[in-house]
């Protein structure tokens, strides 16, 4: 089972612990979140060992956010390479990270980008002043995964 928790994600083999040790964690992690956040539900994205089975890709390069909206699934995960946005927004995929944002106090436009697995990655850029000018790239499976977890407007959260 792998845990996520705000956009984080926690693969299989992360954590090298008992099962009894695994359930501890995940009910303290849940209660801490219920008495920090006031009994609100945490947004989880939920990927098991089937579904994040892809070793890192043998090239590293320059992948245009309009790719990941490839009918077929990927075969390796895009570790080191670099998403570009339409804009020139270019964002890193780092090893051992599942999601990432840019904002600025300046600038309205966010980006940001969530790794659902053998699913694919999903990227965003929206308008944090205006989200229904949300733009999402992404395999349809890959993109159910992140709206179910996080609701029709997480690229503006």
């Amino acid at each position: 089972m792998a845990i996520a928790l705000r956009g984080m994600v926690r693969r299989p083999g992360d954590v090298r612990a008992s099962r009894a040790s695994r359930l501890l964690v995940v009910t303290a992690t849940a209660l801490t979140l219920l008495g920090l956040t006031g009994c609100q539900t945490a947004e989880v994205l939920w990927l098991d060992a089937s579904e994040t089975t892809h070793a890192p890709c043998p090239e590293i390069r320059l992948i245009p956010v309009e790719e990941l909206d490839a009918v077929d699934p990927p075969g390796c995960r895009p570790v080191g390479s670099t998403l570009v946005f339409p804009d020139g927004t270019q964002m890193s995929i780092e090893e051992g990270v599942s999601a990432a944002g840019t904002e600025s106090s300046v600038d309205p436009r966010k980006h940001s980008w969530i790794d659902v697995g053998d699913y694919g990655l999903v990227a965003a850029q929206a308008n944090t002043t205006e989200c229904s000018a949300a733009t999402v790239w992404g395999r349809d499976e890959a993109i159910q995964k992140v709206v179910e977890a996080f609701g029709e407007s997480w690229p503006c959260d």
